[in-house]
């Protein structure tokens, strides 16, 4: 792995950053151990890395030994579908895909038709939501 692209698009189901989703953990490990990144057990089996400044976290899934999500944060600069960044009001990613929808709990949006990713938003002071993160999974 030879650095993150925070300029490449974020693909649904398959990757950001230049990462890909799905790839063996012990395929980059070495690199993001040898570049003193600190990991983070968020459960037994799931482990995440902080990349870069914080603008890409890393998720392995542990039993199966695999990347299998990437989430974009402040800092990261590429889009999902063409229009939808990080930082931005979640009423302009609507405009730009009206098939988003909130999930239950309240703090995510995702599109049916298109599956693979979550965009998570967070309250502002002046109470608009803005995109927090955007997260690409394997289905």
């Amino acid at each position: 792995m030879s650095g993150i692209d925070l300029d490449a698009d974020i693909v649904p189901a398959r990757g950001l950053g230049g990462l890909v989703l799905g790839t063996r953990a012990t395929d980059i490990l070495d690199d993001l151990l040898s570049k003193g990144i600190e990991r983070e057990w968020v459960s037994q089996t799931d482990l995440r890395y902080h990349l870069g400044d914080g603008e890409v976290e890393a998720g392995f899934w542990v039993p199966e030994g695999r990347l299998n999500r990437l989430t974009a944060r402040e800092g990261y600069r590429g889009r999902l579908l063409g229009a939808i960044a990080v930082g931005m009001p979640i009423a302009l990613a609507i405009l730009a895909e009206p098939r988003l929808r909130r999930m239950p709990r309240g703090d995510a949006f995702v599109c049916d038709a298109i599956p693979g990713f979550a965009i998570e938003v967070r309250r502002v002071e002046s109470g608009e939501e803005v995109i927090d993160g955007i997260a690409v999974f394997r289905d």
